[in-house]
């Protein structure tokens, strides 16, 4: 195997970050830069119209990337990871065949989290009022931080609320029908090896490395 570079990983990133901030800081920005003196849209309107778009263009990128049968893998995982919590969190026997009856939606996901991120965003930017394109660049920045702690303060609140909580995240908790797939019982098999390392991390070796599950995990590695 080829080994990556300090230098090579640093520029992975880099590219990473520009990326990920033309696609969705820039790129909804400019579109409602544009839509704005097309229209003569209102300041605040123009806030939830980059909103809106940053939400479409998130949604629409992890619809696409999930066509990749690799990432599908990917998913199936990240479903076999929830119906494991889900059953440890309800005190269930934590066999693989159990634990595939439960849900493979929860509500302290990190894909609803980043969905929260993107409505919070909208209320938030729209306080700071409006500026020049580069202002408007640096102070959304700068304010990620605070949308990020509101956000997850929400999560944390709702996921443990019963009633109100429920019905709010409902919409970001129906983004994981996109990011998560149905298990295999093999890959329920990981997600519970995972789940023992991370309670019990002097013993689990003993208790999770069957022939079945130790390939499995050699699998997903090898995938990475």
């Amino acid at each position: 195997e080829d080994n990556i570079t300090p230098l090579e990983m640093a520029g992975a990133i880099a590219v990473a970050i520009f990326a990920v901030a033309g696609l969705f800081v820039a790129l909804p920005m400019l579109v409602s830069e544009y839509l704005t003196s097309l229209l003569g849209l209102a300041h605040l309107t123009k806030n939830i119209a980059e909103g809106i778009l940053r939400g479409i263009i998130f949604v629409g990128y992890v619809a696409m990337i999930g066509l990749w049968k690799d990432i599908q893998q990917v998913f199936a995982y990240h479903g076999a990871e929830h119906k494991t919590i889900n059953a440890y969190e309800n005190e269930a026997e934590l066999a693989p065949e159990n634990v595939a009856k439960f849900s493979r939606i929860h509500r302290r996901c990190g894909t609803s989290f980043l969905l929260v991120v993107i409505l919070v965003s909208i209320i938030v930017f729209s306080a700071i009022g409006g500026g020049s394109l580069l202002w408007r660049i640096g102070s959304r920045v700068l304010l990620l931080p605070l949308v990020i702690g509101i956000s997850y303060e929400f999560i944390k609140g709702a996921s443990n609320s019963d009633t109100w909580g429920r019905y709010c995240i409902m919409p970001a908790l129906s983004l994981q029908y996109i990011t998560t797939r149905e298990p295999r019982i093999d890959q329920i098999e990981v997600a519970l090896a995972a789940l023992d390392l991370a309670l019990h991390p002097d013993t689990a070796a003993e208790n999770t490395q069957s022939e079945a599950v130790g390939n499995n995990i050699e699998a997903v590695v090898k995938q990475l």
